[in-house]
C-alpha cells in the first residue's frame, strides 16, 4: 500500500499508536482493561452526573490505569517505523 500510494504521489501518514507500533501490545491492553473493568464500573457509578460525565469519569480512569499498566513505546521503535517507510519509498522532504 506504501509503494502503491508513493507511485501516485500520494502522502504517508505515520501513525504514532502504540499498537500499531509495539508487538503484542494489543493483548496488553485488553488483559489491562479486564483488570480494571471493576475500577471503571466503580467511576461510573460514582458519578452523580449525566451520560456525558459517567464517561469522562470511566475514560478518566482507564487513561490513568493505562498509563500506570501499560509500558511506553520507545522512541527508538517510532524511529524505526518511519525509517521503514523511508525505505520503501524514499522521503520528499
Amino acid at each position: 500500500m506504501i509503494r502503491a500510494l508513493a507511485k501516485t504521489g500520494g502522502v504517508v501518514n505515520v501513525i504514532f499508536y502504540p499498537e500499531h507500533l509495539e508487538p503484542g501490545w494489543s493483548e496488553k491492553k485488553k488483559r489491562v482493561d479486564t483488570e480494571i473493568a471493576p475500577l471503571v464500573q466503580r467511576a461510573s457509578e460514582k458519578e452523580k452526573g449525566d451520560a456525558v460525565h459517567k464517561k469522562i469519569a470511566r475514560d478518566r480512569v482507564r487513561s490513568e490505569e493505562f498509563a500506570k499498566r501499560l509500558p511506553p513505546v520507545a522512541v527508538s521503535r517510532l524511529v524505526d517505523h518511519i525509517d521503514h517507510v523511508v525505505k520503501l519509498v524514499g522521503s520528499n522532504t
